[in-house]
């Protein structure tokens, strides 16, 4: 047993001694590392995914996705002992990003790969809130209810942004096929949040609008991918 277990190991230290960096023609594919506490203190964080393609050796064309949604329904009764009538408040909201971009290797050594690059990321976001038995989507008001059209009573707004950033980051192949990667991001983004619109809805009542006007921002910032696992193929 232990003869194979040191086979093994000698294996193992073989294949990581002839990493290869990606030449021409390869492709990866990877995804972020969260680590946290608790008792998962290290989880994929599965919204995210980026794959690459070398058109040469040392230069990359990039992509990356990430989707993420949610849904919470918040449930409240008439009485504070949970009796009489019955109300809820459903938030959802959503966002996606497509980030295409560039990458220029440099030499490091057979498994260190540093590089440098751009991207153009672009995100779409979506929210929205129903309240039923309600007129502010925290307390009970019978036959009332109400929507929020671009907007969650939490703060989300739909809307959308595009931004230009400078990378910098590295990867180490561990093996000639799966490699660990950081990257630090710095650059200027310009975000549109959409008007919203809340409407109530009381019986023998007109509907009462609120509108929140349209929103812009824009600024520079930093910003770290953590760690990212990653497959080449």
């Amino acid at each position: 047993m232990k003869k194979t277990i040191l086979s093994l190991a000698m294996v193992a230290m073989g294949v990581a001694a002839f990493a290869q960096k990606p030449a021409a023609g390869d492709k990866t594919i990877e995804t972020s590392l969260l680590f946290q506490t608790g008792t998962a203190p290290i989880s994929l964080f599965t919204p995210n995914l980026r794959a690459r393609y070398f058109i040469a050796d040392g230069l990359a064309a990039r992509v990356e996705f990430v989707f993420e949604s949610d849904k919470t329904t918040t449930n409240f009764t008439e009485n504070a002992d949970g009796t009489g009538g019955k109300g809820s408040a459903v938030a959802k909201s959503s966002s996606f990003t497509f980030a295409p971009g560039i990458e220029k290797h440099f030499a490091g050594t057979e498994k260190f790969s540093p590089y440098v690059g751009a991207t153009i990321p672009l995100v779409f976001a979506g929210a929205s809130e129903e309240w039923e038995n309600s007129a502010n989507g925290t307390t009970y008001t019978q036959g009332v209810n109400a929507t929020i059209d671009g907007a969650t009573s939490g703060g989300i707004r739909a809307g959308s942004s595009i931004g230009v950033n400078l990378v910098l980051g590295a990867d180490y192949y561990f093996t000639d096929a799966i490699y660990l990667g950081a990257e630090i991001q710095w650059g200027w983004a310009t975000s549109t949040d959409k008007e919203s619109t809340t409407t109530v809805k009381v019986p023998n009542t007109p509907d009462a609008k609120t509108v929140t006007p349209e929103a812009k921002a824009s600024g520079f910032g930093i910003a770290t991918s953590g760690i990212r696992l990653g497959w080449k193929f």
